[in-house]
């Protein structure tokens, strides 16, 4: 089940919550086809536990309205996993400055699938993780989307 709603007219600008997976979405400027907690093989997960020394992954799919400059997108994307007392286990900055530091073409960027994968060793089994995904736009500080979840590593 997916909760969603967006603030006045428009699109561009709501949340989504899907109470099997947990994965809780916001979002501003940009608009997304749709977004989901995945595993390995990039199926959908039918609620938040994740296999130890396997990999999840949270994926906001198309997401349109990136600022153009140059005739070029300039997606960002940070990614953070946290454990439960707090603690940092991964922090990437962003995920596009090596393989887009100059931008994305205007057609390549018309629709940009973000791929925020967190791969989680077998010593973590019982825990739960904080995967938090923050995806932006270097030319416009304004659109942002915001992936957060809580998965039960089995």
């Amino acid at each position: 089940m997916v909760l969603s709603g967006c603030k006045g007219c428009s699109f561009s600008k709501g949340f989504s919550k899907d109470l099997n997976t947990k994965l809780s979405v916001t979002y501003n400027g940009f608009t997304a086809e749709r977004f989901a907690l995945v595993d390995a093989n990039m199926q959908p997960l039918k609620d938040n536990r994740v296999q130890g020394n396997s990999s999840f992954s949270l994926v906001a799919y198309n997401i349109a309205n990136y600022t153009l400059a140059d005739n070029k997108a300039y997606p960002a994307c940070e990614m953070t996993l946290n454990d439960d007392a707090g603690k940092t286990l991964l922090h990437a900055p962003d995920i596009f400055a090596e393989k887009a530091p100059d931008g994305v073409s205007a057609e390549n960027g018309k629709y940009v699938t973000v791929t925020a994968t967190y791969t989680i060793p077998a010593a973590l089994k019982g825990k739960t993780l904080h995967a938090i995904v923050r995806v932006t736009d270097r030319k416009n500080p304004g659109n942002v989307i915001l992936m957060k979840d809580d998965v039960i590593v089995q």
